[in-house]
């Protein structure tokens, strides 16, 4: 009896092996199968990559997209004046390998930014969209390489918008300044607040008044100001430090938009044990400077004290920090000042 129920027993375990032997001789040849069609989708979303993107035949009012791809495919530039803005679009006419899209209705002295969709795929130049400049009105380069905001507001003033709106781009309708402001990125640019300001200031004498003088202005020649690095924009938000009052950092012009990061080439950072103001009825105490120097790396956004052949602040004391941002031409941003009481 025994020996009946060990031989059924063998039966089975055999009949269990073959069977498992068979299920995985089938399975194989269906994961390979999965493994070879995953590898095609990845191979053929490669394929269709934008390559060797670049900008040709830039005009005041035209500009051409060209790259290259491993297999035909049809995309979509998307574009407009704002990196979180792109909201105008011109689409390819067929599936191709070498691939060229003109954008035309631009507006002069204008940084415009793209990126490239193929299905619902989006490419863009390593994290942020691809980005050019037209020309002026009278066709010359803007120079865009010049860091002095100085310049580059000059730029905005003696290149003005075209009278006539273009069709399908986004128009300003915003009557105050403070309103503009609000609006940028939305319909208002840089270009319409930096106007606007040098129409009031050229009338009124005061910048940012409340509302648009009546009186028409034909010919405006402001003197150039820093009106676009003190807005919202490019203003350093926060400077912070942690409990020992050592390590000090800021919000970078790294996570500004282009427009600000390429205004500016270092930054003036300034710590002591007094603030720049004493409080009321405070006397100041003896000035003791742990760091008061310049970060000429834009990207950078921190800092240890002390500085080489500086103090280091003690347990208990308060440090003051301010940081700024500059250009080449020595225009900066607002002071960012901060305080913190070290532990």
């Amino acid at each position: 009896m025994t020996a009946q129920y060990s031989t059924v027993i063998q039966t089975h375990s055999k009949a269990r092996i073959i069977a498992l032997i068979i299920g995985i001789g089938l399975a194989m040849p269906l994961l390979f199968f999965g493994f070879l069609t995953a590898q095609q989708a990845m191979t053929r979303a490669s394929d269709q990559a934008p390559q060797s993107v670049v900008v040709s035949g830039i005009t005041k009012s035209s500009a051409s997209i060209q790259w290259a791809t491993d297999r035909e495919s049809q995309a979509m530039v998307e574009y407009g004046t704002s990196p979180g803005d792109l909201n105008q679009f011109a689409p390819e006419a067929s599936s191709v390998t070498d691939h060229e899209v003109k954008l035309t209705l631009l507006t002069p002295s204008t940084t415009y930014y793209f990126r490239i969709k193929v299905g619902d795929t989006e490419y863009d130049n390593a994290g942020v969209p691809w980005t050019f400049t037209t020309k002026t009105l009278a066709g010359e380069d803007v120079e865009t390489d010049v860091k002095g905001v100085a310049d580059q507001v000059k730029n905005l003033l003696l290149s003005p918008k075209p009278s006539t709106p273009s069709a399908g781009i986004l128009q300003c309708s915003s009557m105050t300044c403070e309103q503009v402001r609000g609006n940028l990125g939305r319909g208002c640019s840089a270009r319409d607040y930096v106007q606007c300001m040098a129409k009031q200031t050229a009338v009124s004498g005061i910048p940012g008044v409340t509302s648009r003088p009546s009186i028409a202005v034909t010919t405006v020649t402001p003197t150039p100001t820093t009106a676009v690095i003190t807005s919202n924009t490019c203003k350093l938000d926060e400077i912070r430090a942690d409990n020992s009052c050592v390590s000090w950092t800021w919000d970078t012009m790294a996570t500004k938009y282009p427009s600000c990061q390429n205004a500016f080439s270092y930054y003036e950072l300034e710590c002591s044990n007094t603030s720049a103001v004493p409080a009321p009825g405070v006397t100041a105490a003896p000035l003791v400077r742990y760091f008061k120097n310049a970060i000429d790396d834009i990207e950078m956004n921190y800092v240890t004290l002390p500085e080489i052949n500086r103090p280091t602040p003690a347990a208990g004391s308060t440090v003051y920090c301010r940081v700024r941002a500059v250009d080449k031409a020595g225009d900066a941003t607002v002071w960012m000042s901060g305080s913190r009481q070290c532990q």
